[in-house]
Parts: structure tokens; C-alpha cells; sequence
């Protein structure tokens, strides 16, 4: 038995969510693999953001995380550029983006990925027109 879009648990605004299987709907898992229903993806919905984070590895129990991030226009990771351990990969899906790692900046289109060690003070912004989608890849997971 799997997931069904009946087992979904609504997602709050200003909260993370995440969906629990149900005695009808068990994980399908085994201890290397694990498979994750698009429904049933956990999401982080950080107050006062536009920015919606989608879980797409199951959990921050491995060695890499991967995330779908869709931003409205003008949105970004925050004022000012941060920094932390670890290496991070963005793949742009749709829309445009700026990444500003270090002292470069770099303006990112659909099919553009941009790797970096996490070590260096970096902050991305939706350039519009329009909203961004595009995939994170983190190690060590962070969200």
C-alpha cells in the first residue's frame, strides 16, 4: 500500500509541516532506500516568506539534502549573506536568479547550476520577471 493524496496532511501557513504515515499508507522504505510521494513531501513555510521549501530526500539523516524551492519576484535568502559549513548545488528550473557568493555575483537562467563551498558569505535574490523554481542540493543537510 502506498500514499494517496487522501493521507496528506494540510500544511499550516507560518509552520513546518510534516506529513505522518497512516496505518493504511506505510512508509515505503528500507534502510537505503527510501521513496518519497511528490504528495506526500514535506514542507518548510518560514513566517513572514513567500518562499516554499519542499523536501525531496525523506529526512536529514544521510549525507546530502535536496530541496525544490519556488520564490515569488524580488524574494531572497535574507538581507544580508550568511555563511555556514558544508557545499551547496542550485539548479535553476524556472525564472531568474541572483547568487552573490563571496565577491562575485553570478546571474543564473533556467538549465544554469552554480556549486559553491557554503564557507563563503553567499545570498541569492528572484531577479523576475516572474517567480523562480530551482533545486538545492546541500551537504551536510541543513534544513
Amino acid at each position: 500500500v502506498g500514499y494517496s493524496a487522501g493521507n496528506a496532511i494540510p500544511r499550516a501557513s507560518n509552520s513546518a509541516v510534516a506529513p505522518v504515515p497512516t496505518a493504511e499508507a506505510p512508509a515505503r522504505s528500507t534502510r537505503k532506500t527510501k521513496l518519497v510521494r511528490s504528495d506526500m513531501r514535506r514542507s518548510i513555510i518560514l513566517p513572514q516568506s513567500s518562499v516554499q521549501y519542499q523536501m525531496i530526500t525523506p529526512d536529514i539523516n544521510s549525507k546530502l539534502q535536496v530541496i525544490l524551492i519556488k520564490a515569488e519576484e524580488g524574494s531572497t535568502s535574507g538581507e544580508a549573506p550568511f555563511e555556514h559549513e558544508g557545499e551547496e548545488c542550485f539548479l535553476i528550473l524556472e525564472g531568474k536568479v541572483e547568487m552573490t557568493v563571496g565577491d562575485e555575483v553570478f546571474s543564473l537562467e533556467p538549465g544554469d547550476s552554480l556549486y559553491f563551498a557554503c564557507d563563503q558569505p553567499h545570498r541569492r535574490k528572484n531577479t523576475g520577471p516572474g517567480p523562480v523554481s530551482m533545486l538545492l542540493v546541500v551537504t551536510p543537510p541543513s534544513y
